[in-house]
């Protein structure tokens, strides 16, 4: 019986970590023009695992297991870092000044 039940707390960790990077990459992407979007992913990926700590506390056998809010923060991690990362060039900002280039005009009779 060892085996299965060491499975299941396998699955768990993934469990945390693929729902934080879920929240993280979502709020982040929500934020998308604040420069601080990666901060907010990664706080509100680690808020509902911290809640949901809690809740396990207050539930079952009374145990707050750390290593549930470290796989938290490694998927929280992960998630915002991806989204911020994609939507880095699409909020790009072009520099101002000169601008050099060839532009064509065609006009049809």
């Amino acid at each position: 019986m060892a085996p299965s039940v060491y499975a299941d707390v396998e699955h768990d960790k993934y469990l945390h970590a693929g729902i934080s990077a879920v929240i993280a990459s979502g709020v982040t992407t929500l934020a998308v023009d604040s420069p601080n979007r990666f901060w907010y992913g990664l706080g509100a990926g680690m808020a509902v695992g911290l809640a949901k700590e809690f809740a396990d506390k207050r539930k079952t056998n009374g145990r707050f297991d750390s290593k549930d809010l470290l796989a938290d923060l490694a998927g929280a991690l992960i998630g915002a870092y991806a989204a911020d990362s994609l939507l880095r060039p699409a909020v790009f900002k072009q520099p101002t000044g000169y601008a050099y280039g060839v532009q064509l005009t065609v006009a049809f009779d």
